[in-house]
């Protein structure tokens, strides 16, 4: 297979642009969407390397259609910052973004064809085994779990999250570009380790399992820490999946944000290997 058609895998729907730009449209006047908006104009309007900060904006908005004022990049731990801070029902939160794009290793796993018929392909291929083990689905559950506690840990030490003083700390993660939009074991896994899921669908790195972003075995003090302050762990993707930590029932908090255009359900990955035809 020759190289892949870029941005393929992880493209910004119509639905989704025309969405966006009918929310920027109603949110002209509202002062905590000015310094998003003014982001994803200033970097080149509704296209596909702004799907970072129009993800910032879809969550903003569906605080604002529920009456909840959200505050843009609040003061977190030292000198960063977190996405949002907001009260909802009494209780203060603060969530941070993260979107899980495709890695480097996915990118050089993908590559494009054209059958007999003149009908153009693109193939992704993670294996276990993989020369490089980067392109695998281990490779990619480990490097999801890496980025997600890059934002709350630092070099072992708290990162965003300060240490709890009675607001909820949470994180919204867009899965949707993440093993093709993965699947509900895909996330439970990346959130909880494997432990939490059936053997069947336990990966493995260096003949250990693999452990989570929120495990409470063998957690740092940062991730620890976060953890004792979060309610949830959210994922974004066909909808939201909401998953309490040990310390909080399932689905116990008091919003749930959902993809405006739910995408259809992705295929399995679990030969590792899947085709689109372009």
């Amino acid at each position: 297979m020759t190289n892949a058609v870029k941005n393929f895998w992880d493209s910004l729907s119509k639905d989704e642009a025309d969405y966006v730009q009918a929310i920027m449209d109603e949110l002209k006047d509202k002062a905590w969407s000015a310094p998003v908006v003014a982001g994803i104009r200033d970097n080149g309007g509704i296209v596909q390397a702004n799907k970072d900060r129009m993800f910032e904006l879809r969550f903003g908005y569906a605080l604002d259609q529920v009456g909840i004022v959200p505050q843009y990049e609040i003061p977190g731990e030292g000198q960063s910052t977190i996405d949002f801070g907001f009260t909802s029902g009494g209780q203060r939160w603060c969530v941070e973004m993260v979107r899980l794009g495709e890695t480097q290793a996915v990118k050089d796993a993908t590559g494009s064809s054209v059958d007999a018929d003149g009908v153009p392909w693109t193939g992704r291929t993670l294996r276990t085994g993989a020369e490089d083990p980067k392109q695998s689905l281990e490779g990619e559950t480990l490097k999801a779990v890496e980025r997600i506690c890059q934002k709350c840990e630092s070099k072992g030490r708290p990162h965003k999250f300060p240490a709890p003083d009675g607001a909820y700390h949470a994180m919204l993660v867009d899965f949707r570009t993440f093993m093709n939009g993965g699947d509900i074991y895909d996330r439970i896994h990346v959130a909880l380790g494997a432990a939490a899921v059936a053997p069947q669908y336990r990966l493995f790195w260096n003949q250990r399992p693999i452990t989570a972003s929120f495990a409470t075995k063998r957690m740092c003090g940062a991730r620890r820490r976060f953890a004792n302050g979060c309610t949830s762990w959210v994922s974004c993707a066909s909808a939201c999946t909401v998953m309490g930590n040990s310390r909080r029932r399932r689905n116990s908090s008091p919003i749930r944000i959902c993809s405006p255009t739910p995408p259809p359900r992705a295929p399995r990955w679990r030969h590792g290997r899947c085709n689109r035809r372009i």
